[in-house]
């Protein structure tokens, strides 16, 4: 990585830090280029305006549309002019699922597991429980157990709120290969981007997938069908 190069990363307790972290620990040649801050997703400050924000497992975790909202406004005021989002969102409930381990990582005779689980409370909401465990070789040092509750969005509340906290232009894919979203697909890849300094919000926010899907994307398709009409079409 060049010098002048940095990433940076909200961290809401100190127990997920850790095992967020604990392959860049790995890795000390990129210490000196990644910061680590106190905040969460609806309130947080950058030292200086950010061109890349990228948010993955985060944003189903905001239950309430005040939370959304805010979550994507400070977002979006925390880029710099043509910055770019970069979000991982939940289309659907995801299914009731019994505790299991679904991440291991090791340094030197430590090692950080964590376990996961999901209950199912509504059409729209689930519980999800985590478990960290911190090992030294045979020996449990530390167990820490959390829950949240999860809600997945809907593409009018996508639109509305991107539209709110003043994301100029948006795309929408179903994987990072840029795969064009289709309508089965329960998980969606969201690239939306700061205007330019004096840039207006357009009717048409396509940013050039060519397809019926990304017209009905912001505002109104090119056939004319209402704004809240479904992504699917």
């Amino acid at each position: 990585m060049a010098g002048q190069s940095a990433a940076g990363g909200i961290a809401t307790s100190a127990v997920l830090c850790v095992f967020a972290l604990t392959p860049l620990l790995q890795r000390p040649e990129l210490h000196e280029h990644v910061t680590v801050l106190p905040g969460s997703a609806e309130q947080f400050a950058l030292p200086r305006p950010a061109p890349l924000i990228a948010c993955f497992g985060v944003l189903h975790h905001l239950v309430d549309d005040s939370a959304r909202a805010a979550a994507l406004h400070t977002t979006c005021e925390q880029l710099a002019p043509g910055g770019a989002f970069l979000a991982e969102i939940n289309l659907s409930p995801l299914d009731a699922q019994p505790m299991t381990l679904s991440g291991e990582r090791t340094i030197g005779a430590i090692t950080y597991r964590k376990f996961s689980g999901r209950t199912r409370l509504s059409d729209e909401v689930y519980e999800a429980r985590y478990v960290y465990e911190l090992s030294l070789g045979d020996q449990l040092v530390e167990r820490v157990e959390a829950r949240s509750l999860t809600r997945a969005w809907t593409s009018a509340q996508l639109r509305e709120h991107l539209r709110d906290a003043g994301f100029a232009r948006w795309d929408e894919y179903g994987d990072d290969t840029r795969t064009p979203f289709a309508p089965e697909m329960q998980r969606l890849l969201l690239l939306a981007r700061r205007g330019e300094a004096g840039e207006a919000q357009s009717d048409d926010s396509r940013i050039g997938m060519g397809t019926d899907h990304q017209a009905r994307i912001h505002g109104r398709s090119e056939s004319g069908a209402r704004d809240d009409a479904p992504l699917d079409g």
